[in-house]
């Protein structure tokens, strides 16, 4: 469409807020005034437990899954390693879809400039 959202509404149960807000949002750099969660339903101990050892701990350290846990994860959910589209046809947003480095990555994205 040759733009992207003015805006990015996430709904998922509603332990995994903190992991969608301050990770993954923040790993793909997306402006928080733009980002909204939607909680819906309920959870018990147990899975507000597993959410912070197995994905929160994880990609505090490690924001774009590519190292231990999470990349056997990932791994495991393409158990015939089918390659994702996105890079070729998102060329803008190729960078950001390869980046495996320290840190966050610090190429251009496309809402940067749409502040």
């Amino acid at each position: 469409t040759l733009s992207y959202p003015a805006r990015i509404t996430v709904v998922s149960l509603p332990f995994k807020e903190n992991r969608f807000r301050d990770l993954h949002r923040k790993a793909l750099r997306y402006p928080v005034d733009r980002f909204s969660f939607v909680g819906v339903g309920d959870s018990t101990p147990e899975a507000v437990t597993g959410e912070q050892r197995n994905s929160v701990v994880p990609f505090t350290s490690d924001p774009y899954g590519c190292h231990g846990s999470l990349e056997a994860k990932r791994r495991g959910r393409n158990p015939w390693n089918v390659a994702t589209p996105y890079p070729k046809g998102c060329e803008e947003l190729a960078g950001l879809f390869k980046y495996c480095g320290d840190g966050f990555y610090q190429g251009p994205l496309p809402w940067d400039a749409s502040g």
